[in-house]
């Protein structure tokens, strides 16, 4: 699993091997990463994929997985568009035909045609290097979790939709003694249901990706 922050950056923090050492901190890492993918919904990892979307009937195509780092393939009704038919715009995540290259004799019209999944992307999806604001997160979140305590609370990939699969927990057993013990939860629900790490400085750095899963009409 490709981490968010590395252990050096944790140890410029502040965090020494005497407080928390190497293994104890990729621990610490390793869910901190865990915890920022839930939360945004999403994971921040450059990765080849095809997407199948439906055509709108318009010159312009928004596609859900973004930021889009490159196109391979556009394929329109099985037909094959050139680079030079179309314009990417990367962090948008949309993609915009060139008037300018219509060409209704080869059977391109210049627009997405309307259809079920008749319109196929192949590229690569996600970032090239991790957002510095989600560098910053993993970071605070890892700090936070190697204060707290060395339990662990995981949240399995099959339940990030349920906050109840995701509460820390209230009482630990330390050397054979049984203490009260509130650690950080690693996803929560706040008023209205809003979904937190528990910091708000990390809500704050992450909140602008989750936007990105609105799918923008068109």
């Amino acid at each position: 699993m490709t981490a968010y922050c590395s252990l050096q950056e944790i140890r410029d923090r502040g965090v020494t091997v005497e407080a928390a050492p190497d293994e104890t901190v990729e621990k610490a890492i390793a869910r901190a990463t865990r915890v920022a993918d839930v939360f945004a919904g999403r994971d921040f990892l450059k990765r080849d994929a095809t997407h199948r979307v439906d055509g709108n009937g318009t010159e312009s195509l928004f596609l859900d997985d973004r930021p889009v780092v490159g196109v391979l393939e556009l394929r329109v009704d099985d037909y094959l568009l050139t680079p030079e038919s179309y314009v990417l715009y990367p962090d948008a995540g949309y993609i915009r035909l060139n008037g300018a290259r219509r060409n209704i004799f080869a059977g391109f019209p210049g627009i997405f045609p309307k259809g079920a999944r008749n319109v196929e992307v192949h590229g690569f999806f996600g970032f090239e290097t991790v957002p510095p604001e989600v560098n910053e997160a993993a970071i605070l979140l890892a700090i936070e979790f190697l204060r707290t305590g060395p339990a662990e609370a995981d949240v399995a990939a099959g339940s990030s939709a349920s906050t109840r699969n995701a509460i820390g927990i209230s009482r630990v057993r330390i050397d054979e003694i049984s203490v009260d013990f509130q650690y950080p939860n690693d996803l929560k629900a706040g008023s209205g249901r809003t979904i937190t790490t528990g910091l708000p400085k990390v809500d704050a750095l992450l909140n602008r990706f989750r936007q990105w899963l609105n799918p923008i009409a068109v």
